[in-house]
Parts: C-alpha cells; structure tokens; sequence
C-alpha cells in the first residue's frame, strides 16, 4: 500500500477530521499505533547486575521500539503538508 497515494496531505482544521481518520489506519494496519498512542513504550532500563539473557532480551525489545518509533514518525511526517514539517 503506497502512503503517498493513500493519505492525503494534512492541510489543516479543513482535512482534519479525514486525515486523522487516514493515518490512524495506516498506523493499525502497520502494527505502530501503540507506540503513537503510549500502549507501546521503550522497554525499562536494565539494572547494574542484569544477566547475559537479560541484555539480549532488552536490545531486542529495544531495537524493535526503536523500528516501530520511526516508522510510526515516517508515516505521520510524510502526510503533513510542507509548510508544516518545518
């Protein structure tokens, strides 16, 4: 599904409301609005003494917060109208 065809650009208070209602779509589809919502945060830091187990399992997490973050952001910043992305 190609974003640029399927969402228009946001304009303003005029596509508010169809915009949203666009991205919000985009955003399920892709499994990234928990993110944009906060029902999907970065994983807790690790404490001093966390095992080798428990390291791996944080870089993991954190590596795939830190993918669904920039996508969600690649989406929402690539339907805004130029002016806003200033």
């Amino acid at each position: 599904m190609d974003l640029k065809t399927a969402v228009s650009k946001l304009e303003g208070g005029e596509n508010w409301v169809k915009w949203k209602k666009q991205v919000t779509l985009f955003l399920r589809h892709y499994n990234v609005m928990g993110v944009v919502n906060g029902l999907k945060t970065a994983p807790p830091a690790l404490t001093s003494d966390a095992s080798e187990a428990q390291r791996t399992e944080y870089e993991r997490k954190l590596a795939e917060y830190k993918k669904d973050d920039s996508f969600a952001q690649l989406i929402i910043f690539g339907t805004l109208k130029a002016l806003a992305q200033c």
